[in-house]
């Protein structure tokens, strides 16, 4: 088996070496050594001259190395600047849209490293919705009349009776009932009120390139441009992408792979490399032999593409396809078929497939934060530019991502809660719960495939902040993972949630998610079930 040859080193010595080296071989006559003999001085002075030579001579085998690899078309990866999704805070829901302008700068505290947004991003001025509401004083409830709060107030937003005191909203318990972050400073009736978002995310990148660009979770939490109305920004994820420039021992261990695809196509993984040349930086590409798009096929490649420029209507351009099957046709093996497919976009961010997920947070957190620090993770997770082609989204990739999410001190601890391929839903009758007691009963109707299921199904009790494990169905005898913590009855509209893997559609699909609590409320299958201290 063929091995790198390692870089030879000319010169062993250094110049402290050298210079000890020679002080040693003055004639015997010279016993004084010290640093007060001048031939001592001359020595060390010509000593470091040396050092500085030895440094470059051994220089020069890597500087060989570098040109020899640029003779076969192999450069050094340059360094790269990290991307951030970034989000920012008004001071309170403004009268008008606040636009915070491509290239608004914002850093580390310390201004050592700096971002620029990469878009205009456009927060929504606040409205006056119809119908009224309560407060009451020293209560985080909120109850109004002919309210709409699932669309005019979701969680995150903040509202307010006389446009100088603002409240955000941690839930929403309907249309005419939510919950406030902290309590109500006054009483008010039946009062038209305000309600508006404070906050909103744009991608960001930093102005400078190499792996120190990648900033940890809260760390890029400084304006360097003040956008009128905007009091905070926050990265509630890390910067990730910032790499330094490549070394050559990287180069030389990719040197044979694209040495060997300098002109023919042999293998899928050829196929690939010539491919994602074409589509350019950014991009990816999968290769499959003896694959006719999804059909075993002797004599045929197929390569599945993602453009760096898709979008979820078009994940390649007929342009871009037509580029990559052009050059693929003069590399080919002899009598070899390719064929172009546009990568599967597999969407869970809409209709049934958005993600469930059952967290405690953290009591320095509230639910509006800690639901759009889990939204962000769950969307870095399904990421088509950097997840696996094709691959089960387990339980137990979304429990590690969830948990890692800022705010959150543990997922919901039993069967693997996080879930993609369901829905938040709510069961069309009511529930009998019995305090402190481990059964309840359901409705026939709400029992049975795709609905409330041993083992794999989650009652919410939003009111009391609990998620119960559905670990028993005996006719409609339902068995929960814990005593129920609120009081004995019947509870309408009980809603709950189902776990469970999900497969991709095919061997080409990548999974794709944009979870939101910007502008529309959080989804609503992120529950927050508990707090800790």
């Amino acid at each position: 088996m063929a091995t790198t040859v390692p870089s030879p080193v000319l010169d062993l010595r250094n110049g402290d070496l050298v210079t000890a080296e020679s002080i040693a071989s003055m004639p015997t006559e010279l016993s004084d050594r010290s640093n007060a003999n001048p031939a001592v001085v001359i020595i060390e002075a010509v000593g470091a001259i040396y050092d500085k030579l030895i440094y470059q001579l051994n220089r020069w085998p890597q500087a060989v190395i570098q040109k020899v690899l640029s003779l076969i078309g192999i450069t050094l990866n340059p360094a790269t600047a990290a991307t951030v999704s970034q989000t920012f805070t008004l001071s309170a829901p403004q009268v008008a849209d606040t636009v915070i302008p491509t290239g608004t700068q914002f850093s580390t505290i310390d201004g050592a490293t700096v971002f620029a947004t990469l878009s205009d991003l456009t927060i929504r001025a606040y409205t006056v919705p119809a119908g009224t509401i309560t407060l009451t004083s020293g209560s985080t409830s909120v109850t109004g009349i002919g309210t709409s709060f699932t669309t005019d107030a979701p969680a995150g937003y903040q509202i307010s009776t006389d446009g100088i005191t603002w409240y955000t909203v941690s839930n929403v318990g309907g249309n005419t009932s939510l919950t406030l972050t902290a309590s109500a400073a006054s009483t008010v009736s039946g009062s038209a009120y305000r309600a508006g978002a404070v906050s909103g995310t744009v991608s960001g990148q930093c102005t400078t390139v190499g792996s120190a660009s990648n900033i940890a979770a809260t760390k890029l939490n400084t304006l360097v441009n003040q956008p009128a109305g905007v009091g905070s920004t926050v990265n509630n994820a890390a910067a990730t992408g910032g790499t330094d420039i490549e070394t050559t021992t990287s180069a030389i261990a990719r040197a044979p792979s694209a040495f060997a695809t300098r002109d023919v196509a042999c293998q899928a993984s050829d196929y690939e490399v010539f491919a994602q040349k074409i589509l350019g930086t950014n991009s990816r590409v999968k290769g499959f032999a003896n694959t006719n798009v999804s059909t075993a096929a002797n004599g045929y490649v197929t390569v599945a593409l993602l453009s760096p420029a898709w979008t979820t209507s078009s994940t390649v351009s007929s342009q871009e396809r037509a580029s990559v099957i052009r050059d693929l046709q003069t590399r080919t093996f002899s009598g070899s078929t390719t064929v172009d497919i546009p990568a599967d976009l597999q969407r869970f961010d809409t209709g049934t497939n958005i993600p469930a997920v059952l967290v405690w947070r953290q009591s320095r957190y509230d639910e509006a934060t800690v639901r759009a620090n889990v939204a962000s993770a769950i969307n870095n997770l399904l990421n088509p530019n950097t997840y696996t082609w094709g691959r089960t989204i387990f339980t137990d990739d979304l429990v590690q991502a969830v948990g890692a999410a800022v705010g959150v001190d543990r997922v919901h601890s039993v069967n693997g809660i996080p879930a993609v391929g369901t829905i938040f839903k709510t069961a069309a009758n009511p529930i009998s719960f019995t305090a402190l007691s481990t059964s309840a009963t359901a409705n026939a109707a709400d029992i049975g495939a795709g609905k409330i299921t041993q083992n794999v199904t989650y009652l919410i009790d939003t009111t009391n902040k609990t998620g119960y494990l559905v670990t028993g169905v005996s006719g409609t005898t339902l068995t929960l993972s814990s005593g129920y913590a609120g009081t004995t009855g019947s509870v309408s509209s009980m809603t709950y949630l189902n776990v469970g893997d999900t497969t991709l559609n095919t061997s080409y699909t990548l999974p794709f998610s944009n979870l939101s609590t910007v502008t529309t409320s959080s989804p609503p299958s992120i529950q927050v079930v508990g707090v800790v201290s």
